[in-house]
């Protein structure tokens, strides 16, 4: 019996080394199950900060093509003032060198009784 009893010991021995590298495993497994846990949060959060990044691009874009909307208007207004500056300098132009105003035929009025 004392020989049956020792090859039982013998197999305890084994079962309990082999839980403990078992309960190893899984504390190691563990910790790397956690680690990936806080990297995937991480991650998340960054996809959040995406996300808000996408609507802060979006809303800049409304806001830059409102202004350029603007600024065509503006550049278009400030041709026309142009356009007439011009053409009244080309007329002081050519007042000083006729001496008098010229007959621009657009702007005179008959007036008939």
């Amino acid at each position: 019996m004392c020989g049956g009893s020792v090859t039982a010991l013998e197999q305890r021995r084994d079962e309990l080394s082999k839980i403990t590298q078992l309960d190893g495993k899984i504390a190691s497994e563990l910790q790397q199950l956690r680690q990936r846990m806080d990297q995937m949060q991480a991650e998340s959060k960054q996809f959040q900060g995406a996300d808000q990044m996408r609507q802060q691009s979006e809303s800049t874009k409304q806001q830059l093509a409102a202004e350029r909307s603007s600024l065509k208007q503006q550049r278009e207004a400030i041709k026309g003032e142009l356009q007439a500056a011009l053409r009244q300098s080309e007329a002081a132009k050519q007042v000083r060198r006729l001496g008098h105003c010229p007959l621009d035929v657009s702007s005179v009025w008959l007036v008939t009784n």
